[in-house]
């Protein structure tokens, strides 16, 4: 609400924009929701290990797209200085269908050429399955029966394309 002019928005239309350009807007915090609630998702994921192979093919991709020596030499220095973890992450992005579904993507290893996305349904925490896109390939929106996607080519241009999405 503009605090400025709260005494005559009876008057006024409602607008996202201050018309005068010296009022104050306020927002009021969100409206509770009547039940709080808290699911705990189990699935039976193994642990990638981070094995000498994982991380000289990680290595081997971070110097092939390396512009020149300089850069490569830089690359190897901060590889050699990195703290190796023992596993990888179990995913590194969520979403939200239209459905409320969770869709978390899996961490690729490197050298992956596809990326998967777990589907967890949101309300009662179960799995619902596993969706694989090639390379490149995001999802933007997610409906009940499409996934629209943003794929970048070999050149790096953006094209959107819509996937249908087949449900078992």
């Amino acid at each position: 609400i503009c605090v400025s002019h709260a005494a005559n928005r009876s008057e006024r239309k409602p607008s996202t924009r201050s018309s005068c350009g010296s009022c104050e807007w306020k927002l009021s915090p969100p409206v509770p929701a009547a039940r709080s609630s808290a699911r705990v998702w189990t699935q039976a994921l193994e642990p990638v290990p981070v094995t000498s192979a994982l991380v000289a093919r990680a290595l081997a991709a971070q110097l092939e797209d390396a512009d020149g020596e300089e850069e490569r030499d830089l690359a190897r220095q901060r590889w050699e200085e990195l703290p190796i973890p023992e596993t990888l992450p179990f995913f590194t992005a969520l979403q939200v269908d239209r459905d409320f579904n969770l869709w978390l993507r899996a961490f690729p290893a490197p050298g992956d050429t596809t990326r998967s996305w777990y589907v967890v349904s949101a309300g009662y925490g179960t799995w619902l399955g596993t969706v694989t896109f090639p390379d490149r390939v995001s999802p933007l929106d997610i409906g009940e029966n499409y996934v629209l996607t943003r794929f970048g080519d070999e050149l790096d241009v953006e094209h959107i394309q819509l996937w249908e999405l087949i449900k078992p």
